[in-house]
C-alpha cells in the first residue's frame, strides 16, 4: 500500500479510502464508526450478486476497521 500504489485518497467523515492498481479499494474506518463493519455484513449476504464487490479481507488493526474490496469500474467521480 505505498505511494505507488495509491491513485486516490478521500477522506469522508471518519473513512479513509484507497484505490490502488490492482482495482482494489481499502478503506479504514475508525473502529467506534461501525461502518465498514455494517458494509462487510451487506457484502457477506449479497456475495455472488451481480454488481456487488467482492470483499477480500476485513479486519482490525490499530483502532481502525479495515474493508478490502474489489473496485467493479470507474467512481461517478471519473
Amino acid at each position: 500500500m505505498g505511494d505507488e500504489n495509491r491513485i486516490e485518497n478521500e477522506k469522508r467523515q471518519f473513512t479513509i479510502v484507497y484505490r490502488s492498481k490492482t482495482k482494489t479499494f481499502f478503506l479504514f474506518d475508525r473502529f467506534d464508526s461501525k461502518s465498514n463493519r455494517y458494509q462487510f455484513k451487506i457484502y457477506n449476504i449479497l456475495r455472488g450478486a451481480r454488481g456487488f464487490p467482492r470483499v477480500d479481507f476485513y479486519g482490525s488493526e490499530n483502532n481502525f476497521d479495515i474493508l478490502v474490496i474489489e473496485s467493479l469500474g470507474p467512481s461517478l467521480e471519473d
